[in-house]
């Protein structure tokens, strides 16, 4: 894709148009050829059937009179109507008025194995010839021309066979059975034949020429050869013996069709030529053998192929002329784009004039052109025409934009110099103010630092006082802090007693339930003494009993030592407890006594704390003017200071300006080099 994204429209219009008239052309051919293959096939099919349908008429008509010669023969036996001697003549007499019988044979029903009585009447030369076939050396009721109608009791022809010792020719037979009627009963009496030799019959079929190499062959119910163009396929071979030496189950398929008196036609590959061909078949009625006609594809279809071949000389020929036609075509619709795309590469590469006489040039050739697709109008739906057009247009607005940016840089040069000239003038002034205000502002810093170490020294004295009454203010807070906290202490000595006489009064609770619980004790111990005695009085019925009453009474004794364990412990924390209770009273009398002194060393301290905030209030007013003379000079300074910065920005703003005219002055210079490039 990228080699035709590369490649001009002209190329590209003329390859899709090509290759798509080309695959139209390839598949036009195909379906032509397949249209003519099936029409012509379908004609041959028919004309085919037609050959194949005279030769079974053929053969049927040279079979039928035939037919009837054994079946006279075999009447006039049933019905007595002649003599030895006359039947005889009659024979003789037939033989000659039908050429293509080689003979007949009256073959009697034997009587025992010796008396056999079988006349034989055949050609030699131009005469007829008669023998008797009925010794014992040929036996002629074990042969299928005699066994076979006299066991299906009907008329019928024979498989293709050599006849040794009889006609001693390959040759078919057509055998009649004959009844007598004996007590009006129908008996076999014996069978009248007709024998053909295969010769006649392949002269007969050959004399048919089916195409250039097409051939016909013939096979029995049986599927044996009766004709075919090779000789020794017949009576040696049938169609499956082929199918299976040649190894293709499509013959063996086409054995079968035929053998079933059907008709058809099939597509074979011929053993003998491994060629593709058509087998055409149809079924011989009166010998139900079959019949076909082989015909090689090549030469079946020889007419589609011409029609095949002038179809592709005639689509190569339009398809010559369709190419030179796109490629004319593609040049005549290429040509204006390919003018407009280089004047639109001029004007991207800044060539303007050059652009412009292209243009003018192409609109001076408008005629030429208009042959070339460029219509002349407005309100054309051409494509290449709009895109002229626009180009156009495009062109001269473009022009005509150039030469108002070469008028706009000129008054742009204009204003940068008049600009230029503005920016010296305030330079100048910006540099005199920048002088005064410097001066200002270093006059007014001398007042405003002598102003302010005055302020620093009054502010120490006043925070000297601030900081000794400040020291008092903290002494007294302490002192109170301090009375707060012996209240507290005070406060909780009393809540210690109290909790401690509560302790005692649980203790003595506490041994009340001891005494409970050691008369509970004594009276298990007791109870434990009478279930031993009870469990003496009942011996040995009761031992169970003795063990519980022993263990009761350790259960017993543990209680007593553990509560004895528990009094002592009761008797240790009251002694504590009334410790505690007297070491608290005495605390609290060292508190009262606290108490006094800190409130004396509180009004001490408050008569200290009264005579410094007399002296505050005075320096509080010193401290006060003086703080507004600072901030007096503090603000002054500042105004000069924020007057100093103005003129610091109004000198930085200059500059930008500077800078900005120096790009300003930069731009022009460089639109000024653009616009010579497009007049170049």
């Amino acid at each position: 894709m990228i080699f035709f994204e590369q490649k001009s429209i002209k190329f590209r219009l003329a390859f899709y148009l090509i290759s798509l008239t080309t695959l139209i052309l390839i598949a036009t051919y195909f379906l032509t050829s397949l249209a003519s293959r099936y029409v012509v096939l379908e004609s041959v099919e028919e004309n085919a059937f037609n050959l194949t349908n005279n030769q079974v008429n053929k053969l049927e008509q040279f079979l039928n009179p035939i037919e009837r010669v054994p079946e006279v023969i075999a009447t006039l036996i049933e019905e007595d109507a002649t003599t030895p001697e006359g039947l005889e003549r009659t024979v003789s007499s037939l033989l000659m008025s039908y050429p293509d019988i080689y003979g007949v044979c009256i073959a009697y029903e034997p009587e025992s194995d010796s008396q056999r009585s079988a006349p034989y009447f055949y050609r030699s030369n131009d005469l007829i010839e008669i023998a008797d076939l009925g010794s014992d050396s040929y036996k002629y009721e074990f042969w299928d021309w005699f066994q076979i109608p006299r066991t299906l009791g009907k008329n019928i022809w024979s498989e293709p066979y050599f006849d040794d010792g009889g006609g001693n020719q390959n040759m078919i037979t057509y055998s009649v059975p004959f009844y007598k009627h004996i007590n009006n009963k129908k008996v076999f009496a014996g069978i009248v034949t007709a024998d053909v030799t295969l010769s006649v019959l392949q002269n007969l079929i050959s004399e048919t020429k089916f195409f250039e190499s097409g051939y016909l062959f013939s096979i029995t119910q049986f599927g044996t050869f009766v004709n075919h163009k090779y000789e020794e396929l017949l009576l040696n071979e049938t169609i499956f013996t082929l199918a299976e030496e040649i190894e293709m189950n499509e013959w063996r398929t086409l054995g079968r069709e035929m053998i079933e008196g059907k008709t058809g036609y099939t597509s074979i590959t011929d053993p003998f030529t491994n060629n593709k061909a058509y087998v055409f078949y149809e079924n011989v009625p009166s010998t139900h053998w079959s019949l076909a006609i082989i015909i090689p594809e090549d030469e079946l279809l020889s007419q589609a192929t011409v029609v095949s071949n002038y179809i592709l000389i005639i689509e190569i020929a339009a398809l010559i002329a369709i190419i030179i036609i796109v490629l004319f075509t593609s040049s005549n619709i290429t040509e204006p784009i390919t003018k407009l795309s280089k004047i639109a590469n001029l004007f991207s590469l800044g060539k303007v004039d050059e652009a412009m006489s292209n243009m003018a040039e192409l609109e001076n050739l408008r005629n030429k052109i208009g042959r070339n697709y460029i219509r002349s109008g407005e309100n054309t739906t051409d494509e290449i025409t709009t895109l002229f057009n626009s180009i156009k247009n495009m062109t001269l607005n473009l022009f005509n934009m150039t030469v108002r940016i070469q008028t706009s840089s000129e008054d742009l040069i204009t204003t940068s110099d008049k600009l230029d000239k503005s920016i010296n003038s305030l330079s100048e002034a910006v540099s005199i103010q920048n002088t005064s205000t410097s001066e200002v502002t270093a006059t007014t810093k001398e007042i405003a630092g002598t102003v302010d170490k005055l302020a620093v020294t009054i502010k120490k004295v006043t925070q000297n006082l601030a900081e000794s009454q400040e020291t008092v203010d903290s002494g007294k807070a302490g002192i109170n802090e301090i009375i707060l906290s012996l209240n507290s202490i005070a406060d909780n000595g009393k809540s210690i007693s109290g909790q401690l006489n509560v302790i005692n009064r649980k203790a003595n609770n506490i041994t009340k339930i001891i005494n409970t619980i050691t008369n509970i004790a004594d009276r298990t111990n007791l109870i434990s003494v009478n279930a031993a005695i009870e469990a003496e009085k009942a011996g040995v019925y009761a031992s169970g009993f003795t063990v519980l009453a022993k263990e009761i009474r350790i259960l017993s004794e543990s209680t007593f030592e553990a509560l004895a364990d528990i009094e002592g412990l009761i008797d240790e924390m009251k002694s504590s407890v009334e410790t505690g209770v007297e070491g608290v009273k005495i605390f609290n009398e060292m508190m009262n006594s606290t108490f006094a002194n800190v409130n004396l060393l509180l009004l001490n301290l408050n008569r200290l704390i009264v005579y410094n905030q007399n002296m505050l209030p005075e320096f509080d007013k010193v401290n006060e003017s003086m703080q507004q003379q600072a901030e007096s000079a503090k603000q002054i300074s500042g105004a000069m200071v924020y007057l100093q910065s103005v003129s610091q920005n109004t000198g930085s703003a200059l500059d930008t300006l500077i800078e900005i005219h120096d790009k300003l002055t930069s731009a022009v210079d460089e639109l000024k080099n653009e616009i010579s490039k497009l007049y170049s």
